[in-house]
């Protein structure tokens, strides 16, 4: 028995159903499709051609108990996968209304400043003069 490919094939097989366990309900399709299917016939293809059964049923029993008991522990307890909650590393971004509104708070808060900036300009000009200052 080769411990090594039974552990590549554990971490292989924990890899496949993290990624089916956390994927966003209106992609599951795609996920088992894109990487369930073929991940599982090529571990098998494998397994038949080289004869390495026993590796298998060992990573399969492994992945199971690893996955299982992360599951109950932990991933149950995790809120479904959507696409809110997905973020890209490097893309923060803000959402459009949530970056539109900081904007526009920014503009009134330049105008105001603004106003009163003139205010005080008025008020020098008209001390440099000998005026009085206009009325507010």
């Amino acid at each position: 028995m080769n411990w090594s490919l039974a552990l590549g094939l554990t971490a292989v097989l924990c890899l496949i159903a993290f990624f089916r366990l956390r994927t966003e309900k209106r992609r599951v399709r795609l996920t088992n499709w894109m990487l369930v299917y073929p991940g599982a016939a090529l571990i098998l293809l494998y397994a038949w051609f080289f004869s390495h059964w026993p590796e298998l049923i060992v990573a399969v029993v492994a992945a199971v108990v690893i996955v299982g008991g992360w599951w109950m522990a932990y991933g149950s307890y995790l809120s479904p996968p959507t696409s809110d909650n997905i973020t890209v590393w490097g893309q923060e971004a803000k959402k459009p209304a949530q970056a539109a509104a900081e904007a526009q708070a920014e503009v009134e808060r330049l105008k105001k400043e603004k106003e009163e900036l003139e205010k005080e300009l008025d008020e020098l000009k008209a001390k440099r003069n000998g005026k009085p200052p206009p009325p507010e």
